[in-house]
């Protein structure tokens, strides 16, 4: 939430849910940690067009350029992305990789 400026914990719940309706996310339970990234082998929807992309990767390269993320953290984006077949995003991480090294 934190992390895209959101003003609303129920935006985020929109986000999730529809993550989970498109089959790119999983949920256990009603923990709220209790979410899962499908992977690439398992059956899914495609669910994010391009101009929405565009507009994740604007936020995301924001969000990096105003903190000093971990390697864990980087190589997390980077998993979570290509699990969520988000190549623009992806690319954007690794940019932001290559400007640190």
């Amino acid at each position: 939430m934190r992390a895209l400026e959101y003003s609303s914990v129920s935006t985020v719940a929109v986000h999730v849910d529809g993550l989970v309706a498109a089959g790119r996310l999983r949920k256990k339970g009603r923990s709220a940690r209790s979410l899962e990234v499908v992977g690439k082998g398992e059956p899914t929807v495609a669910l994010v067009l391009t101009e929405d992309e565009a507009w994740l990767v604007k936020r995301l390269e924001e969000y990096l350029a105003d903190i000093k993320a971990s390697d864990a953290t980087l190589q997390s984006m980077l998993e979570t992305f290509t699990a969520l077949e988000l190549p623009l995003a992806k690319a954007a991480v690794e940019r932001h990789i290559d400007t640190l090294s």
